[in-house]
């Protein structure tokens, strides 16, 4: 709200979200690599929960590989001992599609409620839907890709020739 108010640059306020999700998505899985497993096992009230959240990561980890990381707690992907070199890559496009996404959004919205809007900040507002929309479209074309049957064999015959 105060980048769209004039009171701080939104690129800076974008670039230091990237630096943040990347920091962040780092510290989550170097805390799951070294104490995850037992800090989701571990007595206590949550118990059960925490056990049941650890094995959806598993079976969505499974499913989706590298694009759990968009979907699971960048501690699971820790726990579950996912490349760290593919994970900083993959952590870094969930980044900066979250921040891309609702970042500018956000800053239009903003305009737009304290009535300042203008063809910059609707522009940007669809750029940020435009972004979440694709991320939408490629998560989906992903999917329906591994769920054809035999596509796995014809990509392996087509590489072959």
């Amino acid at each position: 709200m105060l980048a769209s108010q004039g009171k701080l640059n939104i690129g800076l306020v974008l670039a230091v979200a990237m630096v943040g999700a990347e920091v962040g998505g780092m510290a989550g899985y170097r805390i799951g690599a070294r104490w995850g497993r037992r800090l989701l096992e571990r007595p206590g009230r949550w118990q059960e929960r925490r056990r049941r959240m650890a094995a959806r990561g598993e079976r969505i980890f499974a499913k989706w590989g590298w694009l759990a990381v968009f979907l699971i707690s960048t501690i699971v992907c820790g726990m579950l001992k996912m490349k760290y070199a593919q994970f900083l890559v993959w952590n870094f496009i969930d980044g900066a599609v979250y921040v891309l996404a609702v970042g500018p959004a956000s800053y239009a919205a903003g305009k737009i409620v304290a009535g300042e809007q203008d063809g910059g900040s609707l522009g940007l507002l669809l750029a940020g839907l435009a972004v979440a929309a694709g991320c939408v479209v490629l998560t989906v074309r992903y999917a329906r890709r591994r769920k054809a049957p035999g596509l796995a064999d014809s990509l392996a015959a087509e590489k072959a020739e």
